[in-house]
């Protein structure tokens, strides 16, 4: 395909590569976030054979994620003599037309994402240290990796600002502001 636009009438997306490319020109990769504290999809230790993924919502290459439950993913056991890193990922997979979260073994070293644009896409939530013979993680062995996402900037009329959301940015007659919350400041 040379050129694509839409969708228009008579144009439709005609593939699910079509809509990711469309679509992650709307919002980056990551854990929708309004500031680094925020606690959407971050995923603990339970000290037990699993791993917390709290509730949230992201996109992974274009593709819209949501959890409105909190999940355990089960931690497989670690055979080996040594520690094991693994990750927690969510995965977008065309063949499977869905975005889920998987809990990823590792080694001595984190496993690597996969990232193929038409395939699979994995984005990190947490990295998981497993000791060796163990099946178990505990909130020590859990160390946050979420790519975080929020809002676009927003612009600005004078005299017709929204009202002020804490960590938002905000651009008015070329200024920037950032919201607390309570106002804008410059």
């Amino acid at each position: 395909m040379a050129e694509f636009s839409g969708p228009f009438d008579g144009s439709a997306i005609s593939s699910e590569l079509d809509w990711s490319r469309m679509a992650r020109r709307w919002g980056l990769d990551g854990a929708h976030c309004l500031q680094a504290s925020d606690i959407s999809l971050k995923v603990s230790g339970s000290g037990t054979d699993t791993v917390l993924m709290n509730v949230g919502n992201a996109f992974v290459n274009g593709f819209y994620y949501n959890s409105d439950t909190p999940r355990a993913l089960a931690v497989p056991p670690n055979a080996g003599g040594t520690a094991r890193i693994d990750l927690v990922v969510l995965r977008a997979s065309m063949s499977a037309n869905s975005v889920t979260a998987v809990y990823k073994t590792g080694g001595t070293t984190p496993p690597a994402l996969t990232q193929d644009e038409g395939g699979v896409w994995e984005i990190p939530l947490a990295q998981c240290t497993v000791a060796a013979s163990s099946s178990v993680v505990t909130a020590a062995n859990v160390i946050d990796r979420r790519y975080l996402t929020g809002r676009p900037v927003i612009p600005s009329i004078p005299g017709a600002r929204p009202p002020s959301i804490k960590n938002q940015l905000l651009v008015e007659d070329g200024k920037l502001y950032i919201g607390d919350g309570a106002a804008w400041n410059w």
